[in-house]
């Protein structure tokens, strides 16, 4: 059987996406670190307020740095045509699909929010130049967050498509009509002088 070209594209997008998640994921530990070691570090549960609110975040990248791990081993198993590729794949695609719009409402309401109130306190002009800043860096997180949810819904359907299935060896997949026509066993003709010659035997 032919490998679908679904394998081929998706296996080798789920690479290059699983390549870029991680040169995201280091800048974020680079960040965490720079702002560690500056002159006036600010932790994370300072800047959410809260520990509770810093280990929700905490767990949210540590769940990134594991998908993007998976999205990666799923790349590899589609393009070897391996039933787990498929299985990633789909545990993937609803991660993100679930963790997805929780983060980008978590960044807005603890993260975008919480920097307005310390800057009005601050001062009252810092308010517009935190909201220009902070603006830019949701609408990088909602960019990259509505991306990330299309990319795993088509994933998704791609993994239920039956050329798929049937390919990875998933059950309830249709079997090809080629290999059930072979399967059959052959007919043979009936001989038109059967019934005579067993006549003139009797």
């Amino acid at each position: 059987m032919r490998r679908p070209v679904a394998l081929i594209v998706l296996g080798s997008v789920n690479l290059i996406l699983a390549a870029l998640a991680l040169v995201g994921d280091l800048k974020a530990v680079a960040g965490v670190v720079a702002q560690l070691c500056s002159p006036a570090p600010l932790t994370l549960s300072e800047q959410v307020q809260t520990p509770a609110r810093a280990a929700v975040f905490a767990a949210l990248m540590l769940s990134g740095v594991a998908a993007t791990v998976v999205l990666g081993a799923a790349g590899v198993g589609l393009l070897r045509v391996r039933p787990w590729g498929r299985s990633l794949s789909i545990g993937y695609a609803l991660y993100t699909i679930l963790a997805t719009p929780l983060a980008i409402v978590l960044h807005y309401f603890w993260v975008y929010v919480p920097a307005l109130e310390r800057a009005a306190a601050r001062s009252p002009e810092l308010p517009q130049i935190v909201s220009s800043r902070m603006m830019g860096q949701l609408s990088a997180v909602i960019a990259g967050g509505s991306l990330a949810l299309a990319y795993a819904a088509i994933l998704l359907a791609c993994m239920f498509r039956p050329s798929v299935k049937a390919a990875l060896g998933a059950r309830g997949a249709a079997e090809p009509p080629s290999s059930a026509a072979g399967s059959a066993a052959p007919v043979r003709p009936r001989s038109r002088h059967g019934r005579g010659a067993l006549r003139s035997s009797a």
